[in-house]
């Protein structure tokens, strides 16, 4: 999503800063959780969108700034921040992927004064949601580590080789987690636990 879509530098810890702001929409999610500390462990300016419950935590995975994606002024608060660093959004990484929050990505990227733009989403492009060809957007095919060659490379080295020592040094830190006991036969469980509404937080079944 970060790399292999918009083209940010690959992750390194302690990696020289950047003069590039990108935004995380949906920090709160699992994959949220993730590209906020391979955002920072790349360099650049990490800003996310997630409930102001879940503040707290992204920001110590390295989320700069946080911005309630329920607020009516998401969009103003989250370009007009940027500017005044000096560093406007140039990327997003749509996590969440519905008309609603590609709506305000695409908002943001509009106001946003960067010359680069970028966004990067999970799931197909809404049908119902006009895509403005001022930006460059590609959805992630997770299937593409297993043919391409340039996405080969890039898991074998961030998963075998890199992953690894980040998490036991401390500088990739795993998604918080809840276990439904039970088995094979709980796997409905734990769906009905997600469709329930989960925030920040996997949900593993036990087997």
């Amino acid at each position: 999503m970060l790399f292999h879509i918009l083209g940010l530098p690959k992750p390194e810890v302690q990696a020289p800063p950047l003069n590039a702001t990108v935004l995380i929409w949906g920090g709160g999610s699992i994959v949220g959780n993730l590209a906020i500390q391979f955002a920072k462990l790349a360099g650049l300016n990490v800003y996310a969108t997630a409930g102001k419950n879940n503040h707290e935590y992204l920001r110590s995975l390295g989320a700069k700034l946080l911005f309630d994606y329920r607020s009516d002024s998401v969009v103003e608060d989250a370009v007009a921040a940027a500017e005044h660093e000096g560093k406007p959004i140039a990327y997003v990484a749509d996590t969440i992927t519905s008309s609603a929050t590609l709506s305000s990505v695409q908002d943001i990227l509009s106001k946003s004064t960067a010359t680069v733009k970028k966004i990067a989403h999970t799931a197909p492009w809404p049908e119902d949601l006009e895509k403005l060809e001022e930006f460059y957007a590609d959805m992630v095919h997770g299937e593409e580590v297993w043919y391409k060659p340039d996405m080969i490379e890039l898991g074998s080295k961030v998963f075998n080789e890199d992953l690894p020592k980040w998490l036991e040094t401390g500088a990739i830190v795993p998604p918080p987690y809840q276990v439904v006991d039970g088995g094979v036969g709980k796997i409905q469980a734990g769906l009905k636990v997600l469709q329930a509404g989960v925030s920040n937080q996997k949900v593993l079944v036990k087997v």
